[in-house]
């Protein structure tokens, strides 16, 4: 969903929906509607939450962009005090894919943590969600439309983290259930968490031990006793309205890849493939992929024999090939290459959007 500047899903991923340029529909005065919206939300809010600190460091809304160019605001809602604790999250690991068990006003069920994702979505098949704040259409990558609409949340708990007076998307993921069903084994899913929810603390992926450990933003202060164990390699992490990115290098050229938990997979564009020569062959065979509504989208495989992402070298790494679109409204942030499943459970991963930092460790499990 590109022209509301919402990152969720590549053509090739498994629930792909929402990565092209859109057509959208919006009220006007949409600003004004969120914060008459956030703050009905939060006049209801009960006092049982505790103390609701603002996060001064950080925006307190998502900011996306329509394709006219008119800005919207969606709440990031405010983070309910916590006392510095570093929070250890279990997690499922399903299909590639990293699921948790969360509370969305009073609902608790199944979510996707999608770091494609800026905000959280919610599932209409299953949740009618808060106040709507606004409604869209997009076009998914079938180019179908698809509404979307925008609602407000009271509260969001996540295993002892709780977010107050956030905006939410809420679209039909019904078809992302349909393509699950074996692996869910029949449990419904409630939505997706996106990188929003993840901006108030540094995020650390540990897929060997199953777990998403949710660090105090000021963690590496000197004034703090409990600190996380320093990275192997930090790099800079590149934000924007189309996502998360980092630099890697392939042969001898630098570009941008796409850092994205919600895909089961390793990606690169096609025609950056054909620059990079015989740094980049073909496996000799083809991969189907489930796309919305059961479409089934067919890539060449290939194999890239060395990407560096700082001073980490990552060797014979199998990846689609497939044309990944420029942002016409962000066209400094142009992926050339989609970091899944894979990356992640190749080492641990720590998302620092406060100080814009990739941390990576050379153990899985340290």
């Amino acid at each position: 969903m590109t022209g509301l500047r919402v990152i969720v899903g590549m053509m090739t991923r498994p629930f792909a929906w929402m990565r092209g340029t859109v057509a959208l529909a919006c009220c006007w005065g949409m600003a004004a509607c969120v914060r008459a919206a956030a703050s009905e939300a939060q006049a209801s809010v009960p006092a049982s939450t505790g103390p609701a600190i603002p996060d001064v460091d950080a925006p307190t809304v998502d900011t996306f962009t329509l394709s006219t160019g008119r800005i919207v605001q969606v709440p990031r809602g405010v983070l309910v005090h916590t006392d510095n604790q570093v929070h250890r999250m279990p997690v499922d690991l399903i299909a590639g894919l990293v699921f948790i068990h969360a509370t969305v006003d009073g609902q608790t069920g199944l979510f996707i943590v999608d770091t494609g994702n800026p905000t959280l979505l919610l599932n209409t098949h299953h949740l009618s969600g808060g106040p709507t704040i606004d409604s869209a259409i997009v076009t998914d990558a079938v180019g179908r439309n698809v509404p979307v609409l925008v609602h407000a949340v009271r509260q969001f708990q996540w295993n002892g983290v709780s977010i107050v007076n956030l905006g939410a998307l809420g679209m039909d993921l019904s078809s992302v259930e349909s393509q699950l069903q074996k692996e869910l084994r029949g449990q419904p899913i409630l939505g997706m968490v996106g990188v929003s929810q993840l901006s108030h603390f540094i995020s650390v992926f540990d897929y060997g031990k199953q777990a998403i450990e949710l660090y105090p933003s000021h963690v590496f202060d000197r004034r703090t006793p409990a600190r996380l164990q320093t990275p192997d390699v930090t790099v800079p992490l590149l934000t924007s309205e189309s996502g998360l990115f980092v630099e890697g290098v392939a042969g001898d050229k630098s570009f941008l890849l796409r850092i994205d938990s919600g895909d089961d997979g390793l990606g690169i564009d096609e025609d950056f493939a054909a620059t990079l020569g015989t740094h980049v062959i073909s496996a000799g065979r083809m991969e189907p992929t489930m796309g919305v509504g059961g479409v089934i989208v067919t890539t060449p495989i290939v194999v890239l024999d060395r990407l560096m992402i700082g001073a980490m070298a990552y060797d014979s790494l199998v990846m689609r090939s497939h044309l990944l679109p420029a942002n016409p409204k962000d066209p400094g942030r142009h992926p050339q290459g989609n970091l899944g499943a894979p990356f992640f459970r190749h080492h641990r991963i720590g998302l620092d959007l406060r100080r814009k930092r990739l941390y990576l460790w050379r153990d899985s499990t340290a």
